[in-house]
């Protein structure tokens, strides 16, 4: 019965895992970065 059980919650935290993976891929991919520059005098954004 123990080795059932193991491999339920094997499952359970691999489905989890690959649930978190994707989800922080999809996240990251959206992810930007902005910033102003007044380098040269004139505030530039980008």
């Amino acid at each position: 019965m123990h080795r059932r059980e193991n491999l339920a919650y094997f499952i359970l935290l691999s489905l989890v895992g690959l649930g978190l993976t994707l989800l922080i891929v999809c996240v990251d991919a959206q992810a930007q970065i902005a910033f102003s520059s007044n380098k040269d005098g004139n505030y530039e954004f980008m």
